[in-house]
C-alpha cells in the first residue's frame, strides 16, 4: 500500500508540476485527495456514479467492449475466481455494483487511482472519463488523465 502510494506521489509530482520547484505546493491538492481516496469513500457513496458504471460495465451490445468480468481479472482488482463466480450467479444485483461493494468491503486498500489503471488496463477509456466527469474540476491540472 505504501509503495502504491509513492508511486502515485510521484507520478503526480511529474506530470502536474508547476516548475515552482516547491513539491507540496505543485500538485493539485483536490486531485490528489479524489486519487489516493479509497474506492469505498469516493465511489460506493456516490449512488449515482455507480448507477453510470453499472450501465456501461454490466451488459455492452458488442463482445470485444469489455465489462465488469474483465475488470474483475486485472491486476489492479484482483477478485477471485469464486467472488466472480456469485457475482454472475445473482440475478437480482448489478454484477458492478456487487463489484464495488467488494472493493469497498472486502479490499479495502483500494483506491480510485487502482480502479482508473485497471479500466485503463482493459481498454474502457470511456468510463475513465466518466469518473473523472464527475470530479472534473479536480483534473485540470493533471494531463495524464
Amino acid at each position: 500500500m505504501v509503495k502504491k502510494l509513492i508511486k502515485i506521489f510521484i507520478l503526480n509530482y511529474f506530470y502536474c508540476n508547476n516548475k515552482s520547484g516547491n513539491m507540496l505546493q505543485s500538485l493539485p491538492q483536490k486531485a490528489d485527495r479524489f486519487l489516493f481516496s479509497l474506492v469505498s469513500d469516493v465511489i460506493a457513496k456516490d449512488k449515482f456514479l455507480q448507477d453510470k458504471l453499472a450501465r456501461e460495465l454490466d451488459h455492452t451490445p458488442h463482445r470485444v467492449i469489455k465489462t465488469w468480468e474483465h475488470l474483475a481479472c486485472t491486476k489492479e482488482v484482483n477478485a477471485p475466481l469464486e467472488t466472480r463466480f456469485r457475482f454472475k450467479l445473482s440475478s437480482e444485483n448489478s454484477c458492478t455494483m456487487m463489484l464495488i461493494d467488494f472493493l469497498s468491503v472486502e479490499m479495502g486498500d483500494k483506491t480510485v487511482h487502482d480502479l482508473i489503471e485497471a479500466l485503463k488496463a482493459i481498454n474502457r477509456h470511456d468510463v475513465v472519463k466518466m469518473i473523472t466527469a464527475v470530479y472534473s474540476g479536480m483534473f485540470k491540472q493533471c494531463p495524464f488523465f
